[in-house]
């Protein structure tokens, strides 16, 4: 994704004519914990290539506890057997409710 740049190669910030470049601060601001007014500010004068890499490594370090957490969970056998048990209690429902549709309409069972 790229952020807007003048003819100076400035990075700027312009959400009327770049979604990418809207969403570029967008996404920098919050995981910086910064406002896209400072976050512009702090970019005045830097080249886009320079911006982005201190946005990247800003991002990256705030995701860093949310991405060990999403490990965790997906290592635990946590959510498997979340979900085996949700498609146990959905089974016996529709199990109960198939009977009674084929009941109600003679189907016989």
């Amino acid at each position: 994704m790229r952020a807007n740049t003048d003819s100076d190669g400035e990075v700027r910030f312009d959400a009327e004519t770049s979604r990418a470049s809207a969403t570029y601060f967008r996404s920098t601001a919050y995981f910086s914990g910064i406002s896209i007014e400072q976050l512009e500010k702090k970019a005045s004068g830097q080249r886009i290539r320079r911006f982005q890499k201190r946005s990247r490594r800003s991002g990256s370090r705030r995701s860093r506890p949310i991405q060990q957490k999403y490990n965790d969970v997906m290592e635990s056998g946590e959510l498997d057997k979340i979900l085996k048990e949700g498609a146990e209690k959905a089974g016996a429902i529709a199990q109960k409710t198939l009977r009674r549709v084929k009941e109600n309409f003679g189907l016989g069972l």
